[in-house]
């Protein structure tokens, strides 16, 4: 079934913004600095430095499938490529510009949007930054007693968003749990009803907020010998 932990921890719109901007100047700074190994460094220096952020990587995909308690290629190959690009842009840049280009790979790294995500989502919760924009519908704030399996459809989604909004306003652990366990409820009946939409919501990595009407839009017709209703 689904599990509510896979999906991402975004919260407010200008964290995506962050996201983004951080993911561009990380790509541009990489790929110079990478050529400038390539172009000032020994051939050899650079294929080592790069088989060695190849297996650094490699190794941190498998700690970041790990939380969920699987291993797969794909964040193998991201993590590697990710960490052979950063080790080879330290070398380019350090060429050019010696510790400073050191301090500022670092730097780029304690700024990673995934490391910044939850002191933000800390500073919205306990600051109250995001009431400023205005309190969201009570009954988001609380958990239904509906039991999902009387929802339809648009109900469902319905509460699957208002319960992203939900989670900046909550204060306790308890409810806090409470919410998430609510939502792995949304997440485990949006699988029983369309396993191919929610399957492919999946794989597009979502975050907390995202809406995932456009993925369940169509659901499967079901088996006549399923004794599944419509």
């Amino acid at each position: 079934m689904g599990d509510v932990r896979r999906i991402g921890r975004r919260v407010s719109q200008p964290l995506a913004v962050y996201k983004t901007t951080w993911a561009w100047l990380v790509t541009v700074v990489g790929t110079l600095g990478a050529l400038t190994a390539y172009a000032l460094r020994p051939m050899d220096q650079f294929v080592a430095v790069g088989v060695t952020g190849l297996s650094l990587g490699a190794c941190a995909g498998c700690l970041f499938d790990l939380r969920d308690e699987t291993v797969t290629i794909r964040s193998m190959l991201v993590f590697g490529a990710a960490g052979a690009v950063g080790l080879l842009a330290l070398l380019g840049l350090g060429a050019v510009l010696g510790a400073p280009a050191v301090g500022g790979g670092v730097l780029l790294l304690a700024l990673c949007p995934w490391l910044v995500a939850p002191i933000w989502r800390l500073t919205t919760r306990k600051l109250g930054l995001s009431k400023a924009r205005g309190a969201p519908p009570g009954d988001s704030l609380s958990t239904p007693g509906v039991p999902v399996a009387n929802m339809d459809d648009a109900a469902l989604l319905k509460a699957w968003r208002a319960s992203s909004v939900a989670l900046c306003w909550v204060d306790s652990n308890s409810d806090w749990l409470s919410m998430a366990k609510r939502r792995q409820e949304y997440l485990n009946e949006l699988e029983r009803r369309n396993p191919r939409g929610f399957a492919a919501w999946m794989a597009s990595t979502p975050d907390m907020d995202d809406d995932p009407a456009s993925f369940f839009r169509h659901r499967p017709t079901p088996d006549p010998g399923s004794g599944e209703q419509k």
